[in-house]
Formats: structure tokens, C-alpha cells, sequence
């Protein structure tokens, strides 16, 4: 056994042993079934020795009733072992998944820049599936056989060592035929795992973005490129196949050249043993090898499960916490009690040697609200990652409401934070349900009253109200209805701080119009943070930042930097241009 597998052995048993008890259950029946396995070769023995061959019928009867006994008790034990460790497998999958969600949910940003949802998926469901097989069919069946192999050759060696030595020649002819297909069978499941990651990741990019391979009439190239993807993992099943397939008849082959050598021997020197006791040794012999012919199978189940094991563990052990604990810090210079936000020499880069952010100071003043602008990858978007730790500065200080946002609690400060995004995300269910995410305690009253005053009103009237149905990824209404939701689903939430990333800019004009009134309402009462294009958005905003370089370029309210003439003087010039030409 290598390193790798003992650790992922190791670290299997700690998710089993909060089990323990189905875990002690299923030993007392493996003890039990392993000792009827052998007692009934033994019965065996006796039935003929001291009955069929000496002609002597008086107690054969109950002889025989106690070997019916002991093999329908044994058929009992055997399914109740096969249930308690399918129990114990469920068990083990379904902590295993709990503990992949909650640390995929813990996960930040960058850790899915890195890491495709599609193999991540394939983790959670078919490496966690490979696991239960593996303890309803691997490690614990594993267990059940050696423990049996142990028994039967104590028994064997306390009826007779010579024919015990005669059963077990041939046993070394199957070692390496084991070690060599338990190498070829890992190599095989890392290529099928592997395989299934990205044929899982590139269906999920593949039906996401099903209306764009249509358009483009690219289904027969999709579907070409999924079967070589898909080929990859067929071609590494059947390899381990062949090295799995090997192994049967080599343990089938050994079991009748054992009990061939056995009656050859026995044959030979005559008075070494009883009939009964060769149909005794031959039942052993047959016992002991079915279980290292089983082996074969445990091996292939075994090695898929472990490396779905490694598969998990490697992801239960990556890295890039979303919000980790850092050391203590104190801000360089003490926050104002006067402003809500604040960064200070804030530099990011989401390449090495491609910054973003070149050292950005920016202030936001408790209860105004402050448009950044700027040109297509300025840097505006990844304030607010920063502003939220999606990601985390790499140099810099983040304050929020006096306190720097990697001393916070992550989820002190997101209740302090309500973001809007461009693209808004929703969840199949109701439009009730989809509000009050940010706040599962808002009544009926509080959605309605929400929706009343973001212009939701139409929403309210369709059937069902706000019981009505959203279907997955709200395909079922407009980009209106949906950013309504999404300001609806702010204001019931009703942070301290409202960020908006472009919220206006997928919406008509008619829509548009609801939208701009109902900003109004949202900006009420709290800090607002713009990231916008659309001229009537920014104009509402009582001050404006203008990011060009990684670096604010100029700032002020719109009249001062349109009297400037600078850099915001002309972006304005060219979205009235851009808005009159549509």
C-alpha cells in the first residue's frame, strides 16, 4: 500500500467513526458469519467420517439439521453485513458531500478562476459515489475476506498442517499478478477520473452556453469534441478492465491446481487423511481462494474509490479561503467616523505583472452616493470584489464603517453590504422566495411593500402574485422583472452600504425609467456606491470618481468636472453621443 492510499485510508476512517455503531454492528456480523464459514466444512467432515462411511445413520439427522441451520444463519449474517455497509457507505457520502458544499460555499473568487464547476461537480457526485462503493464492496468487504482467509487457515492448520501446506503452494503464483494490476487499475481510474472532470466541465460550459452553439451552428462540432473527451474515459475503464479481467482466472486456475494437488497428495500417502477430512480440506480450499478470487473485484472497486478519495481530500484541502482569518492589524492611519467606505493605496492584480489597481485612494462619505466611471477594464468592477473580499487586496487597506474588511467576520460584513450586479442570478422558485434570500424573516407584507416601491408593481400582478414561479435562471421573465427583483431583494435586505455594479445596464428604456425612480428609493437612508455607464445613473450620484490606470484620474460632482473638461467631460460627451445614435 503506498503512502497516498494509507493517508486517504486514514482520513476515510475519521469521517467513519462518528458511525461507530452501524461500524460495530457490521464487525459483530462479519465475526459471526466468518466463524458458520468455518464450521460448516467441519460438519462436513463429521457427516462423513462418523456417519456415511461407517454406515451410522443414529444422529446424522440432527448433524444434518444444525449444517441447514448454519448455512440459512450464515445467508442471514451475510446480507445483513452486505446492508449495514451499504448503511455505513451512505453515511460516509453523505458527510463527505456535506463537508465538499460547505467548503466549495467557503471558497473565494479565485479559487473558481482556477477551478471549473464542471469538475468540481464531478467530485461532489461521482467521486463521492466511488467512495460509498468502496466501503459497500472495497475496504470493508476487505476486511470481511482477510479476516475469513486468517480463519480458515487456523482451522485448516489445527486439522492437519500437511494438507494445509499442500492447499497454500499455489498462493504465491497470485501475487504479482495482484500487484500488477493494482498499478495498472490506479493509473486507469486517475485517467477515468480525470476524464469524467472534464467531459462534467465542458457540458456545463457546452448547455450554459447552448444558445451560442446554436447560433453559430456549432452542434456537430460539440458533439465531436465531447466524444473525444468522452473516449478518453472509455479507453481508461477498458484498460483497467483488462487488468481487473486478469486477475479471475489466475485465482480460478489456482484454486483447482490446489485441490488438484491436494487429492494428488492425499492419493499418494494414503493414511494421511479421511475422506471426510479431504471433502473438509477441499471446502476450505475452495472458501479460501473465493475470497482472493473476490479480491480482484475489491482491488478495482478499492482503487476507484481511492482515488476518488485523493479527488475529494484535495479539494476539502485547497486553499483560498473566502475571508480567511488574518493576523491582527491596525489601520496605518486611524478611520474617519465621517466615511462608510475608504481604500487606501489599494493595488490588485489578477495576473502577475498585469495590475489592475496601481495604489487607489478612494473615500465614500456615510449616507452620500458616489459614481466610479470609466473606460472597459479601469479597475471599477474589481472595487467591489475587493470591497466584498471575492478577492483580497494585495496591498492596501479596505475600510468599512471604520474597520478594515479582513479583521471583519465575512459575515458581519456582508450583512453590513448589499450588492446589485449587472448580471443578476436567480434561483428556481418563487419571486418571494428570491427577495428574501437576504433576509428570511421578511413577511409577505415586507416583499409587497419592496416591490411597491422599486416599481415592482407588475411583478405583483401577474398570476400568483408573489407566489408565482421563477424557472431556472428566471428564463421565464424579462431582464426588467429580474433587476427589479434584484432591488426588491436589496431593499428588504436593507444593508448599511448598497453597491451597484452596472445594475442598469442590461434593461430597456421603458424599464430604465421604472429603475431610475426606484433608485431613488434604494439610495434613501444609506451609502451608495455606483459602478455604472448609463448617463442618468451617474447623474443621480452625489459625487463622481473617474478610474483610469488603476489610479483615480479626477473626481467631483458632475458640474465641477464638466466645467474641468477632463477625462469625465468626455466620456459624457461619448455616451450622449452613443445614446442619440440609438
Amino acid at each position: 500500500m503506498t503512502t497516498s492510499n494509507r493517508s486517504a485510508y486514514m482520513r476515510l476512517w475519521r469521517v467513519v467513526l462518528p458511525h461507530w455503531i452501524v461500524l460495530l454492528v457490521t464487525l459483530v456480523l462479519i465475526v459471526a458469519g466468518a466463524g458458520l464459514d468455518m464450521l460448516t466444512p467441519y460438519l462436513y467432515k463429521v457427516v462423513i467420517d462418523a456417519h456415511i462411511t461407517v454406515h451410522v445413520a443414529r444422529g446424522l439427522g440432527a448433524i444434518v439439521a444444525l449444517l441447514t441451520g448454519a448455512i440459512i444463519v450464515r445467508g442471514l449474517l451475510r446480507t445483513g453485513v452486505f446492508y449495514a455497509l451499504s448503511v455505513l457507505g451512505q453515511h460516509a457520502s453523505h458527510d463527505l458531500r456535506l463537508a465538499l458544499h460547505t467548503h466549495l460555499l467557503s471558497r473565494n473568487a479565485a479559487f473558481y478562476d482556477k477551478n471549473q464547476v464542471g469538475r468540481l461537480m464531478s467530485t461532489v457526485t461521482t467521486d463521492v459515489d466511488n467512495v460509498s462503493q468502496m466501503f459497500t464492496n472495497g475496504v470493508i468487504t476487505f476486511v470481511v475476506d482477510v479476516f475469513t482467509l486468517v480463519s480458515i487457515v487456523a482451522t485448516m492448520l489445527f486439522l492437519s498442517v500437511k494438507l494445509t501446506i499442500m492447499t497454500l503452494l499455489v498462493l504465491p503464483m497470485l501475487l504479482p499478478t495482484f500487484a500488477w494490476s493494482q498499478r495498472l487499475m490506479r493509473r486507469s481510474f486517475r485517467r477515468v477520473g480525470d476524464a469524467q472532470g472534464n467531459l462534467s466541465a465542458y457540458m456545463v460550459e457546452r448547455l450554459t452556453g447552448l444558445t451560442l452553439v446554436q447560433v453559430y451552428n456549432r452542434e456537430r462540432a460539440t458533439v465531436d469534441e465531447c466524444g473525444a473527451i468522452s473516449a478518453e474515459s472509455r479507453d481508461a475503464a477498458q484498460a483497467s478492465l483488462r487488468a481487473s479481467m486478469t486477475t479471475y482466472p489466475v485465482t480460478d486456475a489456482a484454486a483447482w491446481v490446489a485441490a488438484a494437488l491436494l487429492l494428488g497428495y492425499v492419493g499418494v500417502a494414503h493414511s494421511i487423511a479421511s475422506a471426510g477430512l479431504v471433502v473438509a480440506f477441499v471446502e476450505y480450499a475452495n472458501r479460501f481462494y473465493t475470497p482472493i478470487a473476490n479480491l480482484a473485484q475489491k482491488l478495482v472497486v478499492s482503487q476507484s474509490g481511492i482515488v476518488g478519495c485523493e479527488r475529494v481530500f484535495d479539494v476539502l484541502d485547497s486553499g483560498m479561503e473566502d475571508a480567511p482569518p488574518v493576523a491582527p492589524m491596525s489601520l496605518e492611519k486611524p478611520a474617519s467616523a465621517e466615511n462608510a467606505i475608504e481604500l487606501r493605496g489599494v493595488k490588485f492584480s489578477y495576473r502577475p505583472d498585469e495590475p489592475i489597481l496601481r495604489g487607489l485612494d478612494l473615500s465614500v462619505a456615510k449616507g452620500t452616493s458616489v459614481a466610479v466611471v470609466g473606460a472597459t477594464g479601469a479597475g471599477k468592477s474589481t472595487l467591489v470584489r475587493l470591497l466584498a473580499r471575492h478577492y483580497e487586496a494585495q496591498a492596501g487597506e479596505v475600510v468599512l464603517n471604520g474597520r478594515e474588511v479582513r479583521q471583519m467576520p465575512i459575515e458581519e460584513l456582508r450583512r453590513q453590504l448589499t450588492i446589485v450586479a449587472q448580471d443578476v442570478f436567480i434561483f428556481a422558485g418563487s419571486i418571494a422566495d428570491n427577495i428574501r434570500i437576504g433576509r428570511p424573516s421578511a413577511t409577505r407584507e415586507d416583499i409587497e411593500l419592496a416591490l411597491h416601491r422599486v416599481g415592482g408593481t407588475r411583478l405583483l400582478e401577474r398570476p400568483g402574485g408573489i407566489d408565482a414561479e421563477i424557472s431556472e435562471r428566471g428564463s421565464n421573465m424579462s431582464a426588467g422583472e429580474l433587476q427589479l427583483i434584484s432591488f426588491a431583494r436589496a431593499l428588504v435586505r436593507d444593508s448599511d452600504v448598497l453597491v451597484l455594479d452596472e445594475a442598469t445596464a442590461n434593461v430597456d428604456p421603458e424599464t430604465e425609467a421604472v429603475i431610475e425612480s426606484a433608485l431613488a428609493t434604494l439610495f434613501t437612508g444609506r451609502t451608495s456606491l455606483i459602478i455604472a455607464h448609463r448617463l442618468a445613473t451617474v447623474r443621480r450620484a452625489d459625487r463622481i470618481v473617474v478610474v483610469a490606470e488603476g489610479r483615480i484620474a479626477e473626481q467631483g460632482t458632475r458640474d465641477e468636472l464638466l466645467a474641468a473638461g477632463g477625462l469625465y467631460a468626455q466620456l459624457e460627451g461619448e455616451l450622449s453621443a452613443s445614446s442619440s445614435a440609438t
